[in-house]
C-alpha cells in the first residue's frame, strides 16, 4: 500500500533477504521524489514495547525536504494504519 503527497510516497520499506527482496513487516520509508532522484528522507516503524508508530529521519533529510501539509499527511498516514493494522500488530 502506497500514500503519495506532492513529491513524497510513504511505501512499505524493503530488505534483501535469503530469498530475494521482501517488506519489513510494520515498517515503512517516507521517499522524496526529485526530478532525477529518489531517495529515503524517514522511516515510520511500529514499536512493539511502547505500542505506537516511531519516526525517524534519516539525518537531517526530512528537515531539508519536508513541504508544507507533510507533517499532517504522515499523521493522516499513521492513522490508517492503526486502523488496518488494528489486532494484527503482534503486542
Amino acid at each position: 500500500m502506497n500514500f503519495k503527497f506532492k513529491n513524497f510516497e510513504i511505501c512499505p520499506a524493503i530488505r534483501l533477504g535469503q530469498s530475494g527482496v521482501e517488506t519489513v513487516p510494520n515498517k515503512y520509508a517516507v521517499e522524496y521524489i526529485g526530478n532525477k532522484s529518489k531517495f529515503i528522507i524517514a522511516f515510520i516503524e511500529y514499536d512493539n514495547s511502547e505500542s505506537c508508530w516511531d519516526f525517524k529521519s534519516v539525518g537531517t533529510r526530512y528537515l531539508e525536504y519536508r513541504e508544507a501539509g507533510l507533517e499532517k499527511f504522515i499523521l493522516s498516514v499513521i492513522n490508517l494504519l492503526n486502523v488496518v493494522n488494528d489486532n494484527t500488530i503482534d503486542d
